[in-house]
């Protein structure tokens, strides 16, 4: 796994993913959410196509805390989220600043990716050219049937 390139499984499947521009209005973000209930996340990127965030799932769980009222008990966010939560115009403005700390390129091995797929809790996660712009996404629905085949 760890000399596998996240290169051979892309070659596989499809882009997936949504990719917007950063400044989508919020309430365009959590439409597409809305309509495409596959949709895990958003690859937000800047004008010249560059990752620079990723809205996902558990961005949007943090906004409806905050934009309904909900009885005062379980886990709530942390500050910091609740802030984000709170402030949010646009996709960008919800997406955790370190989301661009989730995607992979071409030439990670599997195990970097499965690695970040499990320190950020995400099962869907960019992949970046050289240049930082998206080629595909991999999932780990990917990874496991890749690995699961056996010539693998």
């Amino acid at each position: 796994m760890h000399t596998i390139s996240v290169a051979k499984v892309c070659r596989t499947s499809k882009l997936h993913a949504l990719v917007a521009p950063r400044n989508m209005p919020l309430t365009e973000a959590i439409q597409r959410f809305v309509e495409d209930i596959n949709l895990r996340g958003i690859f937000l990127v800047d004008e010249t196509g560059r990752l620079t965030g990723v809205l996902n799932k558990h961005d949007l769980l943090n906004w409806v805390r905050v934009a309904f009222p909900l009885p005062a008990e379980g886990p709530y966010p942390l500050r910091a989220e609740l802030r984000r939560a709170v402030m949010a115009e646009t996709a960008q403005d919800l997406a955790r600043p370190d989301s661009v700390e989730t995607a992979v390129t071409l030439q990670d091995s599997l195990a970097v990716a499965l690695q970040k797929m499990v320190r950020h809790n995400l099962v869907d996660i960019p992949v970046l050219d050289e240049s930082g712009r998206i080629v595909n996404d991999l999932r780990l629905s990917e990874i496991l049937a890749y690995l699961l085949r056996p010539e693998s």
